[in-house]
């Protein structure tokens, strides 16, 4: 069985046992960390990825930030940490390295896997890992207007306040049981940028998370320089095995479905969203 499934079937046993309140996806956990050893695993793999913006025949290495933007919890064991790599402050690609046990495992083993997407208006590349992985994406992606968004402020600090306020204009839904079920969005960006180019101005990263605090899709919203004048855009971002929708203001303006029940493939061709397969890891003896 591809180890890939194996991940999507503890995903499913924990659906069939573990409902989810329609009003609540569960509690915040405890703010003391008790897995560092599995922590430094999930550093460790993310590092291992070299990630390139390239445009025509110019390829530039991101920088890797090695401090989680993220740290979640799950149930079942699932836990992971969410990382970003960086072009001049700019997030490129945002990372969420998981872990989860199976059965048959020892107490020091579990399964990781990596979910990498673009951020990017370059395309990206990854070069392989160890067993022969890698990741590509066609082109990069288009940012999209945010409606009746307000005009970027003059200063930084009016800006990174102008972008929460017009994130919490979107609500996050996701498919539970074939219902729409909405997320619960963290109020704290996960990631916070200033002027990164001649068009950025900056911009922010936030998270509508699901089963405790597991981010189900990411939503960057930033501020950019257009032709007739600076504006808002945002960019919906895949991290979950269901389908996914995006409101604004109570309107749908984005969806990302899988293929039929029983596989985890997005349906639409998304290059941007690549899924790495799962690796079993073994914490080093003490």
């Amino acid at each position: 069985m591809n180890r890939r499934r194996i991940a999507a079937l503890v995903t499913c046993v924990w659906l069939a046992t573990n409902p989810a309140g329609r009003d609540g996806w569960g509690q915040e956990p405890p703010v003391e960390d008790t897995e560092a050893a599995w922590r430094e695993v999930y550093l460790n793999e993310a590092q291992s990825l070299q990630l390139f913006a390239v445009q025509g025949e110019d390829k530039h290495p991101l920088t890797f930030h090695a401090k989680p933007v993220m740290r979640w919890v799950s149930f079942n064991g699932f836990n992971g940490d969410v990382f970003v790599w960086l072009n001049a402050g700019r997030p490129e690609v945002v990372g969420n390295i998981v872990g989860f046990p199976a059965q048959g495992l020892r107490a020091d083993q579990r399964y990781t896997l990596a979910e990498l997407h673009g951020l990017s208006t370059s395309s990206i590349e990854a070069a392989p890992v160890g067993d022969g992985q890698n990741w590509k994406t066609r082109s990069g992606i288009v940012p999209l207007e945010i409606p009746k968004a307000p005009a970027p402020g003059e200063t930084e600090r009016e800006r990174k306040r102008q972008a929460r306020e017009v994130a919490r204009d979107f609500t996050g839904w996701l498919s539970h049981y074939g219902e729409k079920w909405k997320l619960r969005m963290l109020d704290k960006p996960l990631y916070e940028y200033g002027p990164a180019s001649s068009e950025v101005l900056g911009g922010a990263l936030f998270a509508f998370v699901a089963f405790r605090t597991d981010p189900e899709l990411l939503l960057l919203v930033e501020a950019r320089k257009s032709v007739d004048a600076p504006q808002w855009v945002y960019l919906p971002v895949r991290f979950s095995q269901q389908d996914l929708w995006l409101k604004h203001r109570e309107v749908q303006v984005w969806e990302s479905l899988i293929e039929p029940a029983g596989t985890v493939t997005p349906k639409a061709d998304d290059s941007q969203y690549r899924v790495y397969d799962n690796k079993l890891q073994t914490l080093p003896s003490k």
